[in-house]
């Protein structure tokens, strides 16, 4: 601003103060002790420029200390007992001596030495503290023999006096006056060395204390590192070392052990393990155990009946309680396919109650038993068995047949009829509940009995000993028997019994009865004689030959044709051989020539010719053809060179690495190829570690070939190894990174095993003996794992027919027990002759109370659902005891195996056949099966139809066997059906203008009851019965004609089959030699399908007419009442297709009803909403 007047200070700010007072610059620094401004240095307490001060310690810049009579710089310090500038006088021992001796020369070179050890050897000598000798002169009396005059003190306080053996100065002086002596006498000779005599180097010449040379009893220990008692010791003792010792588990701390057991020092050996594996029982600190091998048991947990033959039979039960109940005599029946139940609620002899375990009630068809069951009480379940077409249940009940009722006392041992108060008539399957069944006295009095007054007026029949009409022996009541006439054809007076023979009345009674079955004579042709031999010859065999006249055609050849080369004896050239020619074995009209090898074959020879040519073409060659072709002899190739196991997809398959022990040259399989457990798979990382297994067990049970380890990241397998002994390596994959290896191991975290036992197909968890977390590359040792035997598995069960079995149970097998997972979904369980329901009050009744290992069954689900199972495996030895005709059995492991390699000799000449859920086996008869059942599976039952009674163990599956896959049925969905516990196979292998791929559907009623896809060999068409439930209502029963239709998959089309087969019986496996397209399908009237059935509201119905006529289609339901018309009109030749939507109709069975021209076709429909 012009004129403002101001100017810029020294420091460039307009109008500005300039520099600070006092500060050297314009950043307000001030000048340093340095003179330098801003340095910050100042002078110190002593003056210093940037000095320190006072030195740490110091009490003045002198670098004085502060003397004990707190002036700076005094000098003064406390003596030995603590008095300040004292002389040590006024301590507890103070004493002042000096002795003379001689030394040697060399001893006073180093004066401070000398001192020292002298010091040291007073104080050694007297056993005094360290310091509590002092030299204050060392003098020279004698050079030429070195002899000196040492004057020195003791000063003890009162806490080093207490330390030692003196009370006082009194004591120590006399103790010093005869070390002082030795000393003058013997000269002063240093001896350094150990003094302690509680030492273990105890030096007993030694009169100078070492440092720290003593060594004591724990300064000697064992130094070898694999000891329990391994330490760092000066030295190492001799035979101390104590080594871990084997300890065993003591599970019941009865202090003693068992098992495998494991080694540990014996001050670290866990709790409860002992240093013996003498415990026969370890899991009963008693030692006594009971037959059933509970501890402290009064052999109540393992008693029940014993005896094999015995209808309560505990093949678990080791003591025998008494209990066993035997099928009355005319009580046995035979196991049928069909089956029905009655609930039977009271039963009594007139009027009194049967006995519960004694009484029996046994169900007949005429006279035959169907089935019989001891009397239980309440609700007694009685079997029912039906006739289902095999020899075994002729006679048995029919569909609609009620059986009746015999009831055995067995304190009379009698068998008495029973009258039933309702009579059910037999369905497959049925449950019915039947109040009571009562023995009621006959008109003879007896119990039971069937006596009855017959038309001759007599109580016969029962037990009266008369039978019933029996006065009636042909001819009326009380009138005589009839006599025999025989027919004289030639009218010679005698009879001949084949041109006539009958019974003829002399008269008749008053009283006819049904018996009376006889007339009178009716002419004189019939004689009372059968003399006639040769009725219609009257020269009555001329040549005496044994022919009569009419039919001898060599009359005068007695020998008639010995030869049987059509000529009478008397003409014939060569009446001993009808060829007139001898081969090369003098054989007449024989085969055999001389073959290449000049030996006389074929004919009767038993030679086959050219049979002693090998296959390298050498005559009596020692070459033989095996599946490597010609080997041995000249060919010079090993027999065995090109087996081994060929599978691609095997463990150690030909082109698998070396470590798999494969055979790369491989290419006929021999059975050795080996698979890791189903669900086991990982794959190569580039990050990986190994674990090296010293020992593994399943429950104290080494591990064997054909056994499995694998490694586990959470639920992810990382890697696995097949067991090949001691220190087997298991590689654990890492995660890299990449897809493949996502879930597998990181560093740091901790893996978990598992053990697959091949030896029950089951994989158990198992417990390391270390826990190692993972790193890459990591070779980590493990000293053992041990598995757990108890497995978990589950069952997917299908809404409808389950056919099951059961590869492991709980030790509690009651139904209710095994069932409790799927209680609000199971409708019933169906068993070989028993049964069980589950009532709403969640109650299980019927004949079926424990599940069985060795037993199939049907689980009838109202939904799918999942069955959950925790249990011990079932023995790989389990004994199969089956009888002739129908056995519904288990499979009992977890995985599956081939028909071939799991069935033994046996079976395959006891069986026809082998039923499943929806397939079928069976036997041909080259040995070979045929059908879509090629391997058993766990968790699944069978029925084995047997030809005669046998009993067998299965083949259990090996390392060999490929696991189960659990591959399904193929079923096409616009085909499906229901599963139903009745079933039958048809077998063919031929079927006209069928291609890979077609399907060939069974129908009944036109009703679809089965299918199966062609594969161009033999195939098992299944067709499903009825069994009683609401699903296969339209199913075929016993004797039922079924058909087949072929669905072209390439066109659509679904044409019918024509074929010659058997009617449908359940279990039935029947051959069909071929099918054929049916040729005259467009003349039928018929209806052709109804799709689909069940249906949920419309389904579709199509007929075909062979000519033009009125039509009526219409629906009726189960009582007869028309429900719709669907059409009723005239109709052209053809096929036609009407829908019914059945919105406006409940639930429940319907009846469509085609009419045309007097004929009536009428098929069954399942409305389900």
């Amino acid at each position: 601003v012009c004129g403002s007047g101001l100017v810029n200070d020294e420091c460039g700010v307009c109008d500005g103060d300039g520099i600070a007072e006092g500060a050297c610059d314009c950043n307000g620094n001030v000048l340093g002790c340095d003179d330098v401004c801003g340095s910050g240095l100042v002078d110190d307490e002593c003056g210093v420029c940037g000095g320190d001060g006072i030195a740490e310690g110091a009490c003045d810049c002198n670098g004085n200390v502060l003397g004990c009579d707190d002036v700076c710089g005094s000098g003064l310090v406390d003596d030995e007992c603590g008095v300040c500038d004292g002389d040590g006088s006024s301590c507890a021992v103070f004493i002042e001596s000096s002795l003379a001796t001689e030394v040697d020369e060399s001893d006073l070179e180093d004066l401070e030495v000398f001192e020292d050890n002298f010091e040291a050897l007073l104080e050694t000598q007297l056993a005094l503290p360290e310091g509590s000798v002092e030299i204050i002169s060392i003098t020279v009396v004698e050079t030429r023999a070195v002899e000196i005059i040492v004057e020195y003190t003791i000063t003890l306080t009162e806490e080093e006096l207490a330390e030692t053996d003196f009370t006082g100065a009194e004591s120590i002086e006399e103790a010093l006056e005869e070390v002082e002596e030795d000393i003058n006498e013997g000269g002063v000779t240093f001896i350094e060395g150990c003094t302690d005599e509680t030492a273990i180097n105890y030096d007993f010449t030694a009169n100078l204390e070492c440092d720290d040379c003593c060594l004591y009893q724990t300064d000697v220990g064992c130094t070898e590192n694999e000891a329990c008692n391994f330490g760092d010791y000066e030295v190492s003792c001799n035979d101390c070392c104590e080594y871990p010792v084997s300890f065993y588990l003591d599970t019941d701390n009865d202090g003693l052990g068992y098992g495998l057991g494991d080694e540990y020092c014996i001050d670290e050996a866990p709790d409860g393990w002992v240093q013996n594996d003498s415990d026969e029982y370890p899991n009963c600190q008693s030692n006594v155990v009971d037959s059933c091998n509970v501890c402290d048991g009064d052999n109540t947990e393992c008693s029940g009946c014993t005896n094999e033959d015995a209808f309560n039979y505990d093949s678990e039960a080791l003591v025998d309680d008494g209990s066993c109940l035997f099928v009355p005599e005319n009580f046995d029946y035979n196991q049928s396919s069909l089956q029905a139940f009655y609930f039977i609620i009271d039963a009594k002899i007139d009027g009194v109650d049967l006995v519960q375990g004694e009484d029996w009630i046994g169900a007949f068809s005429g006279d035959t038993c169907v089935g019989a069951i001891p009397w239980e009480g309440e609700y007694t379940t009685v079997p029912a068995m039906g006739d289902d077409g095999a020899d075994y249940s002729d006679g048995y009940l029919m569909m609609g047949d009620a059986p009746t009722f015999i009831i055995f006392d067995s304190s009379s041992g009698n068998y008495y009829p029973a009258v039933s108060s309702q009579d059910f008539g037999f369905e497959n399957n049925l449950f019915a509940y039947i109040d009571s069944v009562n023995v009621f006295p006959d008109c003879n009095d007896d119990l039971g009995g069937s006596a009855l007054v017959d038309d001759c007026g007599i109580c016969s029949g029962g037990f009266t000993g008369h039978i019933f009409n029996s006065d009636d022996i042909g001819c009326g009541c009380f009138a005589n028997f009839p006599n025999v006439y025989f027919y004289d054809s030639d009218q010679d007076g005698f009879g001949f019994n084949q041109d006539g023979e009958a019974l003829f009345c002399s008269n008749l009674s008053d009283i006819i009865t049904n018996n009376t079955v006889y007339e009178l004579l009716p002419d004189s042709n019939w004689v009372l004689n059968n003399l006639d031999t040769c009725p219609y010859d009257s020269e009555n065999d001329a040549d005496s030959d044994g022919l009569c006249g009419d039919v001898d055609t060599c009359p005068y050849d007695s020998e008639n044709d010995a030869d049987s080369d059509g000529l009478c004896g008397d003409v014939d050239d060569y009446p001993n051989c009808a060829a007139n020619y001898f081969d090369c074995n003098e054989e007449c009209g024989g085969l055999a020539f001389i073959d290449n090898c000049n030996v006389c074959s074929e004919g009767s020879t038993g030679h086959v010719a050219d049979s002693d040519i090998d296959c390298a073409g050498v005559c009596f060659g020692e070459a033989f053809e095996n599946d490597c072709g010609c080997v041995s002899g000249s060919t010079n190739l090993d027999v065995d060179y090109c087996f081994g196991c060929t599978d691609t997809q095997a463990w150690n398959c030909p082109t698998c690495p070396d470590s798999h022990n494969g055979n790369p040259n491989a290419t006929v399989e021999d059975g050795s190829c080996i698979y890791p457990p189903d669900g086991w798979s990982f794959e190569q990382s580039t990050l990986q570690a190994f674990y090296f297994i010293a020992e593994a067990d399943i429950d104290g049970i080494s591990l064997e070939e054909g056994d499995w380890i694998g490694v586990f990241n959470e639920d992810v397998c990382a890697g696995f190894w097949p067991w090949e002994g001691p220190f087997t390596a298991i590689p654990a994959m890492g995660d890299d990174g990449e897809n493949y290896s996502d879930g597998y191991f990181n560093v740091g975290d901790l893996p978990s095993f598992k053990i697959y036992d091949n030896s029950v197909n089951s994989i158990f968890s198992a417990m390391p003996s270390e826990e190692i977390t993972w790193s890459n590359n990591g070779l980590s040792t493990l000293e053992f794992i041990t598995g757990f035997s108890s497995i978990s598995y589950s069952i997917d069960l299908h809404y409808g027919a389950n056919l099951v079995s059961f590869p492991a149970l709980p030790e509690d097998p009651s139904i209710g027990n095994v069932m409790i997972s799927i209680e609000e979904t199971v409708d019933g369980v169906i068993g070989e002759g028993v049964a069980a329901n589950l009532l709403p009050n969640g109650l299980w009744v019927g004949s079926l109370n424990t599940i069985s290992r060795t037993s199939g069954y049907w689980v009838k689900q109202t939904a799918s659902d999942s069955l959950d199972v925790i249990g011990l495996p079932s023995d790989d030895d389990l004994l199969y005891d089956l009888h002739y005709g129908a056995n519904l059995i288990s499979y009992p492991f977890m995985n599956s195996a081939a028909l071939e390699s799991t069935l033994p000799s046996s079976v395959y000449e006891n069986i026809t056949g082998i039923i499943g859920e929806g397939v079928a086996a069976t036997l041909l008869p080259n040995g070979q099966w045929a059908g879509s059942l090629d391997e058993l599976e766990g968790k699944k039952g069978y029925w084995f139809i047997a030809t005669d009674a046998f009993d067998f163990s299965y083949i259990p599956p090996n390392s060999n066997s490929r696991l189960s896959t659990n591959d399904e049925v193929l079923t096409l969905d616009e085909f499906s059906y229901s599963q139903s516990t009745k079933q039958a196979f048809y077998f063919v292998d031929q079927i006209e203008g069928a291609e890979e791929g077609d399907w060939i559907i069974s129908y009944f009623n036109n009703q679809v009851i089965g299918a199966r896809q062609w594969n161009g060999q033999i195939i098992d068409i299944p067709t499903m019965g009825y069994d009683g439930q609401f699903e296969t209502v339209n199913y075929p029963s016993a004797d039922d004609e079924v058909s087949f239709k072929i669905f072209k998959v390439n066109s659509q089309e679904l044409i019918s089959l024509d074929g010659e087969f058997d009617l449908w019986n359940d279990l039935n496996i029947s051959f069909i030699d071929d099918l054929r397209i049916r040729k005259d399908i467009a003349n039928e009237f018929k209806l052709s399908s109804i799709y689909p059935n069940p249906f949920n509201p419309v389904t579709s119905i199509e007929f075909l007419l062979d000519i033009d006529s009125d039509v009526e289609l219409s629906i009726y339901d189960v009582n007869g009442r028309l429900v719709d018309v669907l059409f009723s009109n005239f109709l052209s030749a053809g096929s036609h297709t009407y829908e019914w939507n059945a919105s406006n109709q409940s639930s429940g069975l319907y009846i469509v009803n085609l009419k045309s021209n007097n004929k009536v076709y009428q098929s069954k429909i399942m409305l389900i909403k």
